[in-house]
């Protein structure tokens, strides 16, 4: 019997090392060119780089000279940082959505 609920903590806690594993990911970034030549040789150099798994570009906005990327570390979002050719790179940000007024039905 004492085996059984061994058995069943340890596949709990195997669960939940890989739940907790899985749920680390990398942080979304949006970065935004300075000229529409700057954003196209960055995006091809990004798309080429991104096979490399050192960051991901999740969406790329040409008509907005910007694009999304996923970055693991802090390093690659500080060199994009200090490129001549990017405007700002902005962190995702989530707020909570607003409590309804009171009273009123949604």
């Amino acid at each position: 019997m004492n085996t059984i609920k061994t058995m069943k903590f340890l596949v709990l806690v195997a669960g939940l090392a890989v739940f907790t594993a899985s749920t680390a990911h990398a942080k979304r970034y949006f970065v935004i060119y300075k000229s529409q030549q700057g954003f196209k040789m960055m995006d091809n150099y990004m798309q080429l780089e991104s096979s490399s798994k050192a960051f991901g570009v999740s969406k790329s906005l040409k008509n907005i000279h910007a694009m999304v990327i996923n970055a693991p570390n802090t390093g690659v979002v500080e060199q994009l940082k200090n490129h001549p050719e990017v405007e700002a790179v902005v962190e995702e940000s989530f707020w909570p959505a607003p409590k309804p007024l009171h009273g009123a039905r949604i």
